[in-house]
């Protein structure tokens, strides 16, 4: 995380239909409370974790405005975690500032 510039992030894994929080860094209370687990078809995540395609945002305040302004969150990229074919869960990063490759 430190080398892409995001501050803080999470690794989810697919267990039945939810995506449950297995290791983060830098979630305070709050955020880890509302992201620890969701339904598997939560948007912005649902083409991600049916097709395999990536999320990237710089907008998250558009998506968002209440969550990203308690988590001070701009910029958002998560990415499927695949073993062969099959979709496991996703890596999500979230950044205080937009990020400079989105």
């Amino acid at each position: 995380m430190d080398l892409l510039e995001f501050q803080k992030g999470g690794v989810y894994l697919i267990e039945d239909d939810d995506l449950k929080l297995k290791i983060h860094k830098n979630f305070d209370r709050d955020m880890l409370k509302a992201n620890a687990n969701f339904k598997v078809d939560n948007k912005p995540f649902t083409s991600l974790l049916t097709e395999g395609s990536c999320f990237i945002s710089n907008c998250y305040p558009e998506i968002n405005p209440e969550k990203a302004r308690r988590w001070k969150v701009n910029s958002i990229a998560a990415v499927p975690l695949k073993f062969k074919e099959e979709i496991l869960g996703m890596l999500v990063v979230f950044g205080e500032y937009k990020h400079p490759f989105l």
